[in-house]
């Protein structure tokens, strides 16, 4: 009877523990380390390409934001007898024109600086990778993630490009490859903090040599708009590269018809 009784008691407590384990095994210190060691390799492996799909995937976003500029931009030549808009109309970039046939109501341009900052913050000219719109105190209109061409924005002739003006878009050869607006930061000497804009890119100028074009998504492409609507990445040697501006796309800035086309 005792033997029994003593029997009894190491099956419940062999029960219990199958229980509490379904194979009836226990994890030993050095195991649970292993399995740990093994996570945290499997971790380190994993978040480089996690990071690099989350930033592939701004990437699109941005090009879509280009792209929808795109179609505004179509829409205002047909409306203006083919013109391209300018940098810079009276109160209104040239961002500020074409958010007229993206967001309806003058409200997205002539709301309080503080809400109006808010709305353009969220518009499809802030680029999701651009980290600066956070910071900027007038993010809207003057202050964005993308510049127009300088060499097409002018209100009057570029006399050392001899550019038509007003320029339309019939006057640009290859306007599928041809430069208007691209991924843009504050320039240097002009910080947005002081009363400095971005709102047109530079390949290059007197005070920041190395302009103010932002690859936010691959250190070697930005995403770009072209005059023809169209939205592309295009290589930054050919952004930046100010040798190249006269006789390449994206910037043809003589626009030559025979300019070397992008890749």
């Amino acid at each position: 009877m005792r033997r029994l009784f003593q029997n009894t008691g190491f099956e419940r407590r062999k029960s219990e523990t199958a229980a509490s384990h379904p194979n009836g095994m226990k994890f030993s210190l050095i195991e649970l380390l292993v399995t740990i060691a093994v996570i945290a390799i499997l971790a380190a492996l994993l978040l480089p390409a996690l990071k690099s799909a989350r930033e592939k995937a701004k990437g699109v976003v941005c090009l879509g934001n280009l792209k929808q500029q795109g179609i505004a931009l179509l829409s205002y030549c047909g409306d203006y007898q083919d013109h391209i808009p300018a940098g810079r109309t009276g109160n209104l970039s040239w961002a500020g024109n074409l958010s007229c046939y993206i967001y309806v109501g003058d409200s997205f341009r002539t709301a309080q600086p503080a809400l109006r900052a808010e709305r353009w913050k969220k518009s499809v000219f802030a680029c999701p990778s651009d980290l600066h719109k956070e910071e900027c105190p007038n993010f809207y209109d003057f202050c964005l993630s993308y510049g127009m061409n300088n060499l097409i924005a002018s209100e009057s002739p570029t006399s050392w490009t001899y550019t038509p003006w007003p320029l339309k878009l019939h006057h640009v050869p290859q306007p599928g490859g041809h430069l208007l607006a691209t991924e843009v930061r504050p320039l240097p000497s002009s910080p947005c903090s002081s009363g400095g804009s971005h709102y047109l890119a530079y390949y290059y100028s007197v005070a920041d040599t190395l302009g103010n074009i932002s690859a936010n998504h691959n250190p070697n492409f930005a995403n770009a708009l072209m005059v023809g609507g169209n939205a592309r990445n295009v290589p930054l040697q050919l952004l930046m590269n100010k040798n190249l501006t006269g006789t390449h796309q994206p910037w043809n800035a003589y626009f030559r018809k025979d300019a070397v086309m992008l890749p």
